[in-house]
């Protein structure tokens, strides 16, 4: 992995530097930023970095992940101001929100949903993570456009915007549910279009799913299928999620479940299945490469609070 600092070796390594630095989770946002601020075309005198919190791990962050990781860097580096005064414009650091500050009550928001305060140069992501920024259907229709231009039909770019909300349905009760039962790292992976139905105007999960989750040591996994239907039938119906649930569910877990929706879709279109399997889970990094460059390229899309970090770090 390379040299990893302390909190205090990497505010030190940073003073060094001629430029300001930006420090992310992890390499999609890294990528995703450079990505956009390649766009932007903003010539700065002294050059930049964005580092990942890999970079970070000495013995007092043992069992941390990455977003703890950050977290004790700004710390240490508002203890350190007094002294030296010029971190506070040399560190802007990127995080994600996650589910900070939200709750949940039988897998619907209790409360009111509002975007994170952003202290810069401290930036939080609007939504649950950086992928979330990636689900725009049109960015999803462009790229299916792209990518499989030989077999892509009028039908299924109507009914990708026609179904977008229920992508959205489906994704947010099933993160939500591997949220409050501890199954976040299990379920990566796991969904597919084999386990998705289209029923009465939704997308389901079939009860074989929860044989998957069986199988990946989920030993409570019975019913798991019907608790997530559940949650989708309560959202049925209510428009006022579709204007943020979007920033709601977990960017990984989420985009896999959107993509499954998308393959099954293909596939009760009867495309053949090999192209219905590769819509869903082919071409991943030329998949985020090509909607982050679609993101970067777009005018009037929500980019906050990443153009102003930007904007910032090459200031």
């Amino acid at each position: 992995m390379g040299q990893q600092y302390s909190a205090r070796g990497f505010l030190n390594a940073i003073l060094r530097r001629s430029g300001k630095t930006l420090l992310v989770e992890g390499p999609s946002d890294k990528s995703a930023v450079f990505r956009l601020a390649a766009e932007k075309n903003i010539s700065c005198e002294c050059a930049p970095c964005i580092d990942q919190a890999a970079l970070l791990g000495d013995d007092s962050m043992r069992g941390m992940g990455s977003k703890e990781r950050i977290k004790m860097v700004i710390r240490e580096a508002e203890s350190l101001l007094e002294k030296q005064p010029k971190l506070a414009v040399k560190l802007l650091t990127l995080t994600d929100r996650e589910w900070d500050g939200l709750r949940f009550d039988k897998l619907k928001l209790d409360g009111e949903w509002i975007p994170p305060a952003q202290q810069s140069p401290h930036f939080i992501t609007v939504g649950h993570s950086i992928e979330n920024y990636y689900l725009n259907q049109e960015a999803i229709k462009e790229y299916l456009k792209y990518c499989f231009s030989e077999h892509v039909t009028p039908e299924l770019l109507t009914e990708v915007s026609t179904r977008f909300h229920r992508f959205l349905d489906l994704a947010l009760s099933y993160s939500i549910l591997a949220k409050e039962k501890g199954l976040l790292t299990r379920c990566g992976g796991a969904i597919s279009l084999e386990y998705i139905t289209w029923k009465n105007g939704k997308y389901y999960l079939i009860n074989s799913f929860d044989q998957c989750l069986l199988s990946r040591g989920f030993t409570n996994a019975i019913g798991f299928s019907d608790e997530v239907n559940q949650g989708i039938d309560s959202y049925h119906g209510e428009k006022c999620i579709e204007n943020y649930s979007r920033w709601l569910f977990h960017g990984h877990l989420g985009s896999e479940a959107i993509w499954a929706c998308i393959g099954a879709l293909a596939r009760d279109l009867n495309f053949p299945q090999k192209v219905a399997l590769e819509m869903e889970r082919g071409y991943l990094k030329e998949r985020e490469k090509y909607i982050v460059d679609w993101l970067s390229r777009t005018e009037n899309i929500q980019r906050q609070p990443l153009d102003e970090a930007i904007s910032l770090l090459y200031s």
